[in-house]
Order: structure tokens, then sequence, then C-alpha cells
């Protein structure tokens, strides 16, 4: 396994294939979405990771995307995992 084929979930902190986590990513218009070109964070496909995601001092998704994710996306994010 390559090394840069590697990503970390925001949730676990675990070393992954990006190929099994979810990317959420921003773009330089701080549109935020599934999977496009932009500044991205990856999450594992469990509740759990979610959890500990949005539920850190400072929600892990707004920090590592440097972007302020809605309620609404968030659950958009809970709906496909």
């Amino acid at each position: 396994m390559l090394k840069k084929n590697l990503r970390s979930c925001i949730g676990c902190r675990k070393k992954t294939k990006k190929e099994e986590l979810l990317r959420v990513s921003v773009n330089k218009d701080k549109i935020i979405s599934f999977d496009k070109d932009g500044r991205g964070a990856y999450l594992c496909f469990s509740e759990g990771c979610f959890q500990k995601a949005i539920n850190r001092k400072k929600n892990a998704f707004s920090f590592n995307l440097k972007a302020k994710v809605s309620k609404e996306f968030l659950e958009q994010i809970r709906a496909k995992i």
C-alpha cells in the first residue's frame, strides 16, 4: 500500500486508504460538498467516527475545512454514512 493513498479520519484519526473514507470538501467560494476539488476532510463510514468528529471541542469538520459547516450539511453527512 502506498503511503500517499492513506488519509486520516477526522473522527478516530486512524489512517486508512482514501477509497474507504467519505470525503467532504470546500472550494474557494466556501461551498461545501462531497468529493469535489478543494480542501478536504475524510471520515470513516461509521456513526461513531461521525459523533467523535462533531463532538470535539472544535467541530472537526469546520476546523479541518476552515469553513462553517451547517447543521443541514451535517445531516447529509450522517445520511451518507
